[in-house]
């Protein structure tokens, strides 16, 4: 299977994208890919949109996600040059300064336009030992090969289960962390509630928890598309330490701006954003 990968990913981009094309359509009509989940978070999201609209925004979503795919299978042989030419990168400069400064910033990005492609850029831009969290696959064959695509440029996986137990091991060391925190917090003890897209919407409590504890800036990473296969990543950062407030007690205001700045970039750019994830199923009540 790693070698038919291989081979594959070895096909020209532009040609990637003409199978995207195909593979968009069946997303959509045969397979009808969570197109109720997609169809109703958008109409969640922008009540006053008319029909035509949200369905534009589904088509356009559809698209934009099966490029997701075909360049994450073209992410297992692309190169750095061509990775970092079509993935440009504005803001990092006060990241690296933190390594150089012995710190441990944590990079909290959006599933939005090509995350994958994010996590190359990232690694191999950022300065100093770099670590990502991620989400672990019922299949541990899958996740084996799907990270073996994320650790190409230098990088190292870290279960999100493991995340904290890791981070205080290494507390004397420098790196960086980086995470997708725009889904739904499983945890009632980690969820922070905010109106977020016309919705009471919780958002992990987590990550700001650890960073105000361990004393650890904070930057957010947002990605915009900027023509097919093309994209220009913007750090900016949120967390300043050390902190003055006690997380356990406060009102979160990191993972308030975070929410904002998210919130903002979807409006942005409805259609590059995860639609097809249950973002709204948990209620405040419960």
């Amino acid at each position: 299977m790693w070698y038919f990968i291989r081979l594959v990913a070895l096909l020209p981009l532009p040609l990637w994208h003409r199978i995207s094309n195909v593979l968009a359509f069946l997303l959509r009509h045969v397979v009808r890919y969570r197109y109720k989940v997609i169809y109703s978070n958008l109409q969640g999201a922008f009540p006053d949109a008319e029909p035509k609209i949200i369905k534009r925004l589904v088509k356009s979503f559809y698209l934009n996600f099966a490029d997701l795919l075909v360049e994450s299978v073209k992410g297992f042989s692309i190169s750095r040059k061509a990775l970092l030419s079509r993935v440009k990168t504005v803001g990092i400069e006060p990241l690296n300064q933190a390594l150089q400064q012995g710190q441990r910033p944590i990079i909290i990005g959006v599933h939005n336009c090509n995350w994958e492609w994010s996590l190359l850029s990232q690694s191999l831009e950022a300065q100093g030992t770099f670590y990502s969290a991620y989400q672990e696959m019922s299949s541990p064959r899958a996740e084996q090969i799907i990270n073996r695509m994320r650790t190409r440029f230098g990088a190292s996986m870290i279960g999100k289960t493991k995340v904290l137990r890791e981070v205080i091991k290494m507390r004397k060391e420098s790196f960086v962390l980086a995470m997708v925190a725009d889904q739904s917090p499983r945890s009632k003890e980690n969820r922070f509630w905010t109106t977020f897209l016309n919705q009471e919407t919780a958002f992990f409590t987590a990550t700001e928890k650890m960073a105000v504890k361990l004393n650890m800036p904070v930057f957010y990473l947002n990605m915009r598309r900027n023509g097919r296969g093309r994209y220009v990543q913007h750090y900016t950062q949120i967390g300043f330490p050390p902190y003055d407030y006690n997380p356990d007690t406060s009102d979160f205001p990191m993972t308030a701006r975070y929410a904002k700045m998210v919130e903002l970039a979807v409006r942005q750019a409805p259609a590059d954003w995860l639609w097809s994830h249950k973002r709204w199923k948990h209620k405040r009540q419960d």
